[in-house]
């Protein structure tokens, strides 16, 4: 598998309930607020929309966007662990946000899942 076959997008970045605008009697969803907006793996978009919808509705939501590759989870778990860790090296106290990355070095899952990207790659 190659990077660059991840399915990319324009991210939003910052899912909120409150920039979706549904039309009555429809399917149709439109975003607003597209002051985050970037482009990337879509993956780490999809957090952002997990974060905000409880069990249920990601289960609705999933069906109606379809798969995730495990790929995705897995590049999406390494590069957003070392960026959190890149980012908190330059604070002068450890940040609570980076905890998580930190631990995932001392329990080697990071190392496991950016193993496996080298074995992919």
């Amino acid at each position: 598998l190659k990077y660059s076959r991840l399915n990319k997008c324009l991210l939003y970045g910052g899912f909120c309930l409150e920039n979706l605008v549904v039309l009555e009697n429809s399917l149709n969803v439109f975003m607003i607020d597209f002051d985050g907006v970037s482009f990337g793996d879509r993956y780490s978009d999809l957090k952002s929309v997990f974060e905000v919808l409880n069990e249920d509705k990601i289960k609705v939501f999933m069906e109606i966007y379809g798969e995730v590759k495990e790929d995705e989870i897995i590049v999406d778990y390494v590069v957003s662990n070392v960026k959190k860790l890149y980012l908190a090296s330059k604070e002068s106290r450890f940040p609570d946000y980076a905890k998580d990355s930190l631990a995932s070095v001392v329990d080697g899952t990071l190392l496991e899942y950016a193993k496996n990207l080298v074995e992919w790659y």
